[in-house]
């Protein structure tokens, strides 16, 4: 059944007849439409409640990590989309441990000069991966203590959407968001065309603010685990990737 969700060509088709270089772009000019709806789409991503002045994080780009820790490992790839976590990582809630402190990566590896304690996860920090320019960096994972065994960790963590790139991508936020990234690329090809804001710029204001105050009272009790197929265990957890010596932070 075809959806009401706008895909990536719609969009930047739109964006180039309202640029006036045609529906059907090709060349130069298909290049410059997607270029105005990556940075429309950047904005949508990351917009500001006028209500507080403070950036909104839309309930979409939540996601539940459950990870399950190796016996005698410290250091654990995050998914690749992994941005933030408002939550920091809690045990179970029927363990009876106290959910890992965060603190800075100096702070984990001054812990391991003093000693190496094996027990459940007490600390944790999150790292950056080396910088690579194809790929960007991902982010990491440190503990402490060491995990003496296999234990339950949660997370509530803030994604980096996917870059659409074919004709057929569609946008996070499902239906719903679909007409404010719309008018936020509008609003982009309207300021690249025109060097000023207009009608475009101010219909994706007002549809922005409307949809981030429906995302307060739409925010579901679980926003569901994210899981990588590849790599579950029993129990329907998600086992970490552990690091080499090469990866070690310096």
């Amino acid at each position: 059944m075809a959806s009401l969700e706008l895909s990536f060509s719609e969009v930047y088709n739109k964006c180039s007849e309202v640029y006036g270089t045609g529906s059907s772009p090709s060349g130069t000019d298909l290049t410059n439409a997607k270029a105005m709806v990556y940075r429309g789409y950047r904005q949508f991503l990351f917009p500001t409640d006028l209500r507080n002045g403070r950036k909104h994080t839309w309930s979409f780009l939540k996601r539940h990590l459950v990870m399950l820790t190796q016996s005698g490992e410290w250091q654990y790839e995050l998914p690749s989309n992994f941005r933030e976590s408002p939550t920091g990582f809690q045990f179970d809630s029927d363990t009876g441990y106290s959910p890992p402190k965060k603190v800075s990566p100096e702070e984990i590896l001054k812990m391991r000069a003093l000693g190496i304690e094996s027990t459940y996860p007490s600390y944790y920090a999150l790292v950056r991966t080396p910088y690579d320019q194809a790929t960007g960096s991902n982010w990491q994972v440190w503990f402490y203590g060491v995990p003496d065994g296999a234990y339950r960790l949660h997370c509530i963590y803030i994604i980096n959407p996917d870059k659409p790139s074919a004709t057929t991508d569609v946008f996070v936020g499902g239906v719903e968001a679909s007409e404010a990234i719309l008018e936020s690329c509008l609003a982009i090809t309207e300021t690249e065309g025109d060097e000023k804001q207009g009608v475009h710029s101010a219909e994706a204001a007002k549809l922005i603010q409307i949809l981030i105050q429906n995302d307060f009272t739409d925010v579901p009790d679980s926003v569901g685990k994210m899981l990588d197929p590849g790599v579950y265990y029993i129990g329907g957890g998600r086992v970490l990737q552990k690091l080499t010596s090469e990866d070690v932070y310096n």
